[in-house]
C-alpha cells in the first residue's frame, strides 16, 4: 500500500478538474455533489403539492377568469395563490417557469403549439446546463485511470 501515490493521484485528479472546467461548472458540481449524498430533492408530497397549486390556479381561472391570474403572477412573491404552497413557492426555477407561460396566456397567447415549442426549449436548456456537471465528472472518472 502506498498512501502518497492516492494523494498524488487525487491531486491530479483535481487540478485536472479545476483546469478543464470553467467557473459556473465548478461552482455547479458543489450542489451536485451534496445531491449525491442527501438524496432526491423531492418526494411524493412535493409532487402532490405541484398538482395541488395547479388544481387551484386553473380552479381560479374557472371562477374568475384567466385575468385573475396576472396578480399572481406578476407577483409571485407575494401571491397568496403560490405562497400556500410552500415547497413550490421556494423552487424559483419553478416559479419563473410558470409564471413567464402564465403571463403569455394573460397576455392573450392562444397559441398552443409554439407555448409548448417555447417550453419543450426552456426545458432543454436547464436539462444541459445540468448535464455540464455530470459531463465534468464523466471525464474525471474516465481520465483518472490515465493518471
Amino acid at each position: 500500500v502506498q498512501p502518497w501515490e492516492y494523494v498524488i493521484i487525487l491531486g491530479a485528479a483535481i487540478g485536472a478538474f479545476i483546469i478543464g472546467n470553467q467557473g459556473a461548472v465548478l461552482k455547479g458540481t458543489i450542489g451536485v455533489i451534496g445531491k449525491i449524498f442527501m438524496g432526491p430533492a423531492y418526494k411524493k408530497q412535493a409532487y402532490l403539492e405541484l398538482l395541488g397549486m395547479q388544481f387551484a390556479m386553473y380552479k381560479l381561472v374557472q371562477a374568475k377568469g384567466i385575468l385573475a391570474l396576472e396578480q399572481h403572477v406578476e407577483n409571485p412573491k407575494n401571491s397568496t395563490l403560490f405562497n400556500a404552497f410552500p415547497t413550490f413557492a421556494k423552487n424559483h426555477h419553478a416559479v419563473e417557469f410558470v409564471c413567464d407561460y402564465m403571463r403569455m396566456v394573460t397576455l392573450g397567447s392562444n397559441n398552443v403549439h409554439e407555448m409548448e415549442a417555447l417550453m419543450d426549449e426552456e426545458l432543454e436548456t436547464h436539462h444541459q446546463e445540468q448535464e455540464r456537471m455530470v459531463g465534468a465528472f464523466q471525464s474525471l472518472a474516465d481520465g483518472t485511470p490515465a493518471l
